[in-house]
């Protein structure tokens, strides 16, 4: 030995010293290790080795049985193979690889390599092998506790990390479900995108977007049919080069632009076209707005009312012919009104005399025998009539035009209705029919016109007669409690429901009825003037082969005091022009 060796043999051993001390404190501190005391740790370290691996190095050769080494990865990353097949990758500090069969002596059958500079401690449990060897006992039992201690520590860590996979599959199926929720919403939005662009593609009224200077960004197809030009020639361009400029416009675009910011706003203008003409359009302008509403840009709907302004004006010019035309028919309804009252004023000189004559023939027996009296009679009837229809037309004419004389008095109703009643009893007697009248207990009285009510009654119940030919004719009073009814009910021919209306026109006949009476149609339109007159109505109601009840009502509010009362004497005289 020279005289360097000894200090060089102290240096190794000191490191091989400082290195066992590096591993015990390695073994104290790890977890794996935890169930030995500090001398069976000792007794372990006989048996370890600190040592490291370069980069690609191969540290468990396959398949070779005679290395029974224990290794625990301290520093660095080590890679496992199965017949050359990558299997895992070991990275944590004190991850275990080695001989995995201590108790079986089963060859192992994996390689590991170094991916990096490594640092491992390796425990030779070779000694289990050899049964002749005092310490294998025990060194079995060590590895036993150390295993145990893995596997505990294994189980733990696995229940945790099964706990935290678990909360991260949970996670992810929130995610998948929220995920999966927001693309069947991403889906529905779509497909209201889509059929809101298909319904503002179809649409035929032109619709635009603008900015808030009034520039078009975009336009849907029917936009561009009615300016007739392309998208290139229409998005970019202010939307009031393509209206009409004048005098006649409400306000200028840009004052349109500001009304729309604060409440929208819809009017009418021209729109230039293309190569043709302007045209009268509707406009529609609102604010679009964002989820966060915020105004970002404008709409303008556009509808082409050029056939609506041509039927306006069809309308106005149709209007004012209509016009035209009624005041000419009032002029000749006017000059009709003055002709039939001209006429009936000159006739009626005439028909006096003749009424007269016949009249004096008859009283004073002038005309004797059978021929006289059948020549005389027809002339003195038909001059009646005459009379009467004359009477009819100036009375309608009266009323037509607020010219008609009314005295309106205290009268009894009922008093008109026997009357009535009296003078056409014989005539519904002679043709066989029955003729009732029906009064309630307490006669009503009214204020109204005498004279113009009996001619009411006298239309009604000679009409029932006339149009009646077997059967009975109804005359009654009916009281109510805002007005009083009177009907004329008959079981003649009736009248058909679409024909209800056309009794109470002027000259209007009901063909059906025609050839039963001769006349102009006058009796019902005068008798629903005089009526109405009173503050009443007048209808009928009828069907065919039913016979017919016609009715008017007088207003309770015309009302007067019972008779007998003390006043009766200074009755008021109501009269008045209508």
């Amino acid at each position: 030995m020279t005289s360097e060796s000894v200090p060089r043999s102290a240096s190794t051993e000191a490191a091989r010293a400082q290195i066992h001390e590096i591993v015990r404190q390695q073994l104290i501190s790890s977890a794996l290790f935890r169930a030995f005391d500090r001398k069976e740790i000792d007794n372990l370290l006989a048996f370890s080795e600190l040592s490291f691996f370069q980069q690609g190095e191969r540290i468990i050769q396959q398949g070779d049985p005679e290395d029974h080494r224990v290794y625990f990865l301290l520093m660095g990353s080590v890679s496992v193979y199965v017949d050359e097949k990558y299997i895992l990758t070991l990275r944590r500090p004190w991850d275990i690889f080695g001989e995995m069969s201590i108790c079986s002596a089963a060859p192992r059958s994996a390689s590991v390599v170094a991916d990096e500079l490594v640092q491992v401690i390796a425990i030779n449990a070779s000694v289990i092998h050899k049964p002749e060897n005092e310490f294998n006992y025990q060194f079995k039992y060590y590895f036993y506790n150390m295993f145990s201690e893995i596997m505990s520590y294994k189980l733990h860590t696995t229940s945790e990390r099964a706990k935290l996979y678990e909360d991260t599959l949970l996670k992810y199926q929130e995610k998948q479900e929220y995920s999966e929720g927001l693309e069947q919403r991403v889906q529905d939005h779509l497909q209201q995108i889509v059929l809101y662009s298909h319904m503002i593609n179809s649409t035929q009224d032109g619709i635009c977007i603008m900015n808030f200077k009034g520039v078009v960004t975009m336009a849907n197809p029917a936009m561009r049919r009615l300016l007739d030009v392309d998208e290139a020639h229409l998005i970019g361009r202010p939307f009031e080069e393509f209206l009409q400029k004048s005098e006649e416009s409400p306000l200028p675009f840009s004052s349109i632009l500001k009304q729309t910011k604060k409440r929208g706003w819809s009017g009418e203008a021209m729109l230039l076209r293309h190569r043709t003409d302007p045209f009268p359009v509707a406009l529609s302008l609102s604010i679009v707005t964002n989820h966060q509403r915020e105004k970002i840009a404008v709409s303008c709907i556009v509808r082409d009312i050029s056939k609506q302004k041509a039927y306006e004006q069809q309308i106005l010019q149709q209007k004012k012919e209509l016009q035209e035309a009624y005041e000419n028919l009032s002029v000749l309804d006017q000059l009709k009104d003055d002709f039939l009252v001209l006429m009936s004023h000159e006739l009626r000189t005439p028909l006096t005399s003749i009424l007269a004559s016949a009249e004096t023939l008859i009283s004073l027996e002038l005309v004797s025998g059978e021929d006289g009296e059948a020549f005389v009679q027809p002339i003195h009837l038909e001059a009646k009539r005459l009379e009467k229809l004359i009477t009819k037309v100036l009375d309608l004419s009266k009323l037509e035009n607020g010219n008609m004389f009314f005295s309106i008095r205290l009268n009894n109703l009922q008093e008109v209705v026997e009357q009535v009643a009296n003078q056409y009893r014989e005539k519904a007697e002679e043709k066989g029919l029955a003729f009732r009248c029906e009064f309630p207990e307490a006669p009503p009285l009214f204020n109204f016109d005498y004279d113009k009510i009996v001619t009411v009654v006298e239309e009604l119940v000679e009409n029932a007669i006339k149009f009646t030919e077997t059967g009975e004719v109804l005359i009654r009073i009916l009281p109510e409690s805002e007005y009083t009814r009177v009907e004329v009910i008959d079981t003649g021919m009736g009248i058909a429901e679409k024909d209800h209306e056309k009794v109470f026109n002027k000259f209007e006949l009901i063909e059906d009825m025609a050839y039963h009476h001769r006349g102009l149609g006058l009796g019902m339109p005068l008798s629903r003037l005089l009526v109405e007159a009173h503050e009443g109505t007048i209808w009928v109601e009828s069907e065919l082969e039913k016979g017919s009840m016609f009715y008017f009502t007088l207003s309770n509010s015309l009302a007067g005091e019972p008779e007998g009362n003390d006043d009766e004497g200074d009755e008021e005289d109501f009269s008045f022009l209508l």
